[in-house]
């Protein structure tokens, strides 16, 4: 809900995207150590992925994905094929 609040509030400023962080799993326990938990292709079961970037799309808004490493770039590196195609199919056209 938060984030389709931002994204109405993007919309009416004229902003084309909006960032956000905390989506995918592996944000819990200690993940500035390690970053081994970090999925870049599954959000949390409570963040709709799908409704969100379809309510963005409506709106002309982007979500601006967010691929925290925690300098794990073996982790990343691992996933990016897929999650770079997980960021298109959402519409996302820009990660931080």
């Amino acid at each position: 809900a938060y984030t389709k609040k931002m994204i109405d509030f993007a919309a009416k400023h004229g902003f084309r995207g909006v960032l956000v962080e905390g989506w995918n799993k592996g944000w819990d326990g200690d993940w500035f150590a390690t970053g081994d938990e970090f999925s870049f292709t599954e959000p949390y079961p409570d963040y709709d992925i799908k409704s969100i970037a379809d309510h963005g799309r409506r709106k002309g808004v982007r979500i601006i994905g967010h691929h925290e490493t925690s300098a794990n770039i073996a982790v990343y590196e691992r996933q990016l094929g897929p999650a770079l195609d997980f960021a298109r199919d959402h519409g996302m056209e820009a990660i931080k």
